[in-house]
């Protein structure tokens, strides 16, 4: 399973903190490096003519092209791919959810998703305790404040 993450949607739904508005994203990419899931994160770009794809690790970010929305850049990604349905978009935007499950990938809200993670984290946790886990899973909480 693959995850499209709409990163802004995500980052403004977090609680406010004192951080300038690059460091808070800075701060969400860098909580998802623990994430030990395949995850893409797509940043509405507003800078160049094409979209700028690097990688931290295993997570893939996506600053999208001028003019071009974080939005239409998933729903373009999942129109090329030939098993949406291996897909879930994380957004608590409703239209864009409506428009990826049309595409046939599943949708995710960003709270849905984050109690996923933690329920995740417990039951690793649980399983094989692990310092690394623990210091991810404080992270998580700190930025994501639950």
């Amino acid at each position: 399973m693959h995850y499209f993450i709409d990163g802004y949607n995500l980052l403004f739904r977090l609680p406010q903190q004192k951080l300038s508005f690059e460091k808070s994203r800075e701060e969400v990419i860098n909580s998802l490096l623990g994430v030990k899931l395949s995850l893409t994160v797509v940043f509405d770009g507003g800078g160049g003519d094409r979209s700028e794809r690097t990688h931290k690790g295993p997570l893939e970010i996506v600053y999208t092209a001028k003019g071009q929305s974080a939005d239409s850049y998933i729903l373009e990604e999942l129109s090329w791919i030939k098993k949406p349905g291996d897909h879930t978009v994380i957004t608590s935007d409703k239209p864009l959810g409506l428009q990826c499950r049309q595409l046939g990938a599943s949708v995710k809200s960003v709270p849905d998703f984050l109690e996923a993670l933690y329920k995740k984290q417990a039951i690793k946790k649980a399983e094989k305790p692990s310092k690394d886990n623990d210091k991810d899973l404080s992270r998580l909480l700190k930025i994501f404040q639950m």
